[in-house]
């Protein structure tokens, strides 16, 4: 990448940072020398260190002492996850939703992750006449409902024990967890599995099986849940269900 004719309008300096960091984020071994971003920036070295000294000290790129190398930094990774977060899952996960539906016939439903509850997103309705769904704008607990705990169980470490420290653990069925102990070991059972069941946990007769959904950076954004009468979802389908969206949910950034 060059800063060659360069368009009127626009903060050199700005331009430069961008070029540079465009040299370090292609180089083939993860970090790149003062001399060799100056020539492929076609930038004089003074230039280059002095505006490099800047991304540094910013965060944006990490410097090697030993090898005296450049490599990008903490505070671009922490930018580009922020933007990913914001992108819109409803258009990344809704052509998988289209297409489960018919091929379960059940509901289906994604949720993000809220402060103490996830929210649906999104839901398309399956095709039996007696189904199970979830509508858009309501909240979904993260100890009882499927697609609570599959968003909790691939939360990082630090921020599960901070929801689970402030989570109210209502008990809405004979069958839901009311203890952080055990919700805490459900999520371990979660990540081994991939997915998460919700068997009249939340409501009675109603049963659940959830998939977290991940950023390419491997960040939980979401989770898309599969709903339905218990009598239909048996806990064999459930399994079935469940090892099918885990797999699906995984290629959704490969489509």
């Amino acid at each position: 990448m060059t800063v060659a004719g360069r368009p009127s309008g626009r903060i050199q300096s700005l331009e430069r940072m961008d070029a540079i960091l465009d040299v370090i984020a292609h180089a083939k071994d993860g970090g790149v020398r003062l001399t060799d971003i100056a020539g492929q920036c076609r930038l004089h070295k003074n230039t280059v260190f002095s505006l490099l000294k800047t991304l540094v000290a910013l965060g944006y790129c990490d410097h090697a002492r030993d090898t005296q190398t450049y490599r990008i930094g903490r505070r671009t990774f922490e930018l580009a996850r922020n933007a990913e977060r914001n992108l819109d899952i409803v258009t990344l996960v809704r052509p998988l939703m289209l297409r489960l539906v018919w091929q379960f016939r059940e509901s289906l439903s994604l949720a993000v992750p809220g402060s103490d509850s996830c929210l649906v997103v999104s839901t398309v309705e399956g095709t039996y006449a007696v189904r199970g769904s979830r509508f858009q704008g309501q909240n979904a607990p993260y100890h009882a409902s499927a697609l609570g705990k599959a968003i909790l169980a691939f939360q990082s470490d630090e921020d599960r024990a901070l929801i689970l420290h402030r989570l109210k653990l209502e008990r809405f069925t004979s069958r839901t967890i009311v203890t952080a102990d055990q919700l805490d070991e459900e999520c371990g059972r979660i990540r081994d599995l991939g997915f998460a069941v919700s068997a009249a946990e939340e409501e009675i007769g109603a049963s659940a099986v959830a998939s977290p959904v991940f950023s390419r950076g491997g960040t939980v954004i979401g989770s898309l849940a599969i709903w339905g009468p218990s009598a239909r979802l048996t806990r064999q389908r459930l399994a079935e269900h469940g090892q099918k969206l885990a797999k699906e949910c995984q290629g959704l950034h490969e489509q």
